[in-house]
């Protein structure tokens, strides 16, 4: 990186080893990372839906096959193009696999104890994440499946589940929010030692008073003293009247 021709060399040494810590190259991965999204690194979320929303996707369907399709042939709908098939991005396409997986993972163990099925709903919330009340893959619907009385699946704690998924979520975005307030805080203060650090080696000092402003101040002062003064010998002037005027009716009576 080029030094700016308006800092110093010793202020930008001092820049370049604060940027060359350990401490520093964390926090750049970890924005970097930020700058992602939360998406797992994959970036923004994208789908096929157009201006459909995900919900109309369902009923078009059901009305062209003659049953509902299933969350996962819904998501396979809305998040594969259309000609060649393939995954509009990456998360889709991972999480979509780790479904499958985790779908058969438990349906083996639930035919080998002999209990009921996995419910879809169920495993797909475990693998894809709730996130402010909404499922990835299932837009605005999955407000509407989770806030149905009936939604229990095939597992009776599917509602806690999603409510523990959600306080968790929300303890760890206020131990973030608190993280970022105190590097802002940190970031601050280091910007503010290398601020002075720059000022020093610019030799800055506080601007003098201009000849103008010392005259101002000069004249302001003398108008001070001349009121005083005046003040002073006129209540003298009016005190010796009085006087005066006292002895004259003295001398009359």
């Amino acid at each position: 990186m080029t030094r700016p021709r308006w800092i110093g060399q010793d202020f930008w040494n001092s820049l370049c080893d604060h940027w060359g810590t350990q401490g520093f190259k964390k926090k750049s991965i970890q924005a970097k990372t930020n700058r992602a999204s939360d998406c797992g690194g994959f970036g923004g979320s994208l789908h096929t839906c157009g201006s459909i929303t995900i919900s109309q996707h369902r009923v078009n369907l059901t009305n062209l096959n003659g049953i509902p399709p299933s969350h996962s042939d819904l998501f396979l709908h809305t998040h594969k193009r259309g000609k060649d098939k393939t995954w509009v991005d990456k998360r889709s396409e991972y999480v979509h696999e780790k479904f499958k997986r985790r779908f058969e993972e438990l349906t083996q163990e639930t035919t080998s104890q002999g209990t009921p099925p996995p419910n879809e709903l169920d495993v797909w919330c475990e693998v894809a994440g709730i996130k402010r009340g909404r499922v990835y893959g299932l837009g605005m619907e999955s407000t509407v499946l989770l806030g149905r009385p009936n939604y229990r699946g095939s597992c009776s704690s599917s509602t806690e589940w999603v409510q523990r998924h959600e306080f968790e979520e929300m303890r760890n975005e206020r131990y973030q929010l608190r993280e970022e307030l105190a590097n802002t805080n940190r970031a601050v203060e280091r910007n503010n030692y290398l601020i002075k650090q720059l000022m020093n080696s610019l030799n800055f000092k506080p601007m003098p008073y201009t000849t103008d402003q010392i005259h101002e101040d000069e004249v302001s002062d003398n108008d001070n003293e001349i009121g005083d003064h005046d003040v002073g010998d006129f209540d003298d002037e009016i005190a010796d009247n009085d006087a005066r005027d006292h002895d004259g009716e003295e001398l009359d009576g």
